[in-house]
């Protein structure tokens, strides 16, 4: 059995990209990347980790659901009834995607930093202690 392989013969001859990118987001990133996170995430914290995608009601509920209150191929826009109830319940909800950024060069080099600090604090005290002895 195999498992996350892509299943092609959904792509018609023009080549859907809404279906393709729901295959390979779904079927590989949302898998093999962003869940392996959060189960990380959720182990190291000691959390209970809940994917309601995961639940047969919730899932059936989304399958049953008619494709134009899913997304709008028009706009290239998905999730339309998530966004719809966070846009009703939310106060000024902007619907801009966020992103986190991390500057991995900068956490090095403040590493750095205060690796030079530390040698140099144990260099100026502890050497002329040691030289006593």
């Amino acid at each position: 059995m195999k498992i996350n392989t892509l299943d092609f013969s959904i792509f018609s001859n023009d080549h859907d990209y809404i279906l393709m990118r729901g295959e390979i987001r779904g079927g590989i990133i949302d898998q093999e990347i962003f869940i392996r996170k959060v189960r990380n995430f959720a182990s190291v914290s000691k959390s209970n980790l809940i994917l309601p995608w995961c639940d047969k009601d919730i899932t059936n509920l989304f399958i049953n659901v008619s494709s134009d209150k899913l997304s709008n191929r028009n706009i290239v826009k998905n999730k339309l009834m998530f966004r719809k109830v966070l846009q009703d319940k939310i106060k000024n909800y902007d619907d801009i995607k966020k992103a986190f950024a991390f500057d991995l060069k900068k956490f090095f080099l403040e590493i750095l930093i205060l690796l030079r600090m530390k040698y140099y604090l144990v260099y100026i005290f502890i050497n002329p202690i040691l030289d006593q002895c």
